[in-house]
């Protein structure tokens, strides 16, 4: 009975503030940053008219699979958001245990021709923010919040919960030429006919969070997708927004002097919360519907 209470008891203790082990860490700083990914199937002959740095054909790529950690995918946005290229070359990767989809096609194709045998990552970031407003809890609050109930915060001090909240607009422009927005509004509304399985469309969100400890990973990083569902009603509605915003030419209708409203694309759920512990530089997500960000 020792044995088994010590072995219950004594995760929660030393996670807790009650033991010692565990000490304030407060979040210092932040960015956040949002992205429409498209992934494009690619065959045999496809691949070869690839032009990559070493060439032509897919010898000129080590093809290894995108293994979606942080660094990958932080350096895929940024790279995105000022209009490079990745260390890749095309952001050209092997097919991985995420490409279900393309996976499923080549097993009930029989012709070897039309066989998926790499995937293109085309991120367009759209939104960028620093600097968030951060929101500590007293007593009252956190025992009035969600968290108090959570079993990952449930022990927690009120100085170890924050709230983070980024601006609704982003903090720069967009800056996308006309090449790159007619290439997204193309890969879009391809991405979004659920008919063509060659293509695969993502919204990708990847925060950074500065903190005074480590000293080795100060900053703590995490990016989550988000899979529409064409069955899941809300999903739907974002699925025809996404298509108007891709229809829209905003360059004709500048050109015609008409009125341009901003256009509003919703997520629901687009995100789950996170949840910084550890001296990691990576944090956890929190899988619980009902308590992401809704937009």
């Amino acid at each position: 009975m020792t044995v088994l209470l010590v072995l219950v008891i004594g995760p929660l203790y030393f996670f807790s503030t009650i033991g010692g082990f565990v000490a304030p860490n407060p979040v210092l700083g932040g960015e956040l940053s949002f992205a429409l990914i498209i992934k494009k199937a690619l065959n045999e002959a496809e691949l070869s008219k690839m032009e990559g740095p070493g060439g032509l054909g897919k010898n000129s790529y080590s093809l290894k699979a995108f293994d979606f950690s942080q660094e990958s995918m932080s350096e895929l946005h940024r790279s995105a958001s000022h209009n490079e290229s990745s260390p890749a070359g095309l952001n050209i990767y092997a097919l991985d245990d995420s490409d279900t989809e393309f996976i499923e096609h080549n097993k009930k194709t029989n012709d070897t021709k039309s066989h998926i045998v790499a995937k293109q990552i085309v991120p367009f970031s759209f939104y960028h923010s620093k600097n968030p407003l951060l929101k500590s809890y007293n007593s009252t609050m956190f025992d009035e919040s969600i968290y108090h109930n959570w079993t990952e915060t449930r022990f927690f001090h009120s100085d170890q919960i924050q709230d983070a909240a980024f601006e609704e607009y982003a903090q720069t422009k967009w800056l996308i030429s006309d090449a790159k927005k007619l290439e997204m509004r193309e890969h879009l509304l391809e991405a979004l006919n659920t008919s063509n399985i060659h293509y695969q469309f993502e919204f990708g969100v990847t925060t950074d969070f500065e903190r005074s400890l480590p000293a080795t990973a100060r900053t703590t990083s995490l990016t989550q997708h988000k899979h529409l569902n064409e069955s899941f009603y809300p999903d739907c509605l974002t699925m025809l927004s996404l298509i108007e915003f891709a229809k829209l030419n905003c360059t004709k209708e500048a050109t015609e002097n008409k009125e341009q409203l901003p256009h509003i694309i919703r997520f629901s759920q687009a995100v789950d919360s996170e949840l910084i512990l550890g001296f990691t530089s990576t944090m956890n997500k929190v899988d619980r519907e009902g308590h992401s960000l809704p937009n």
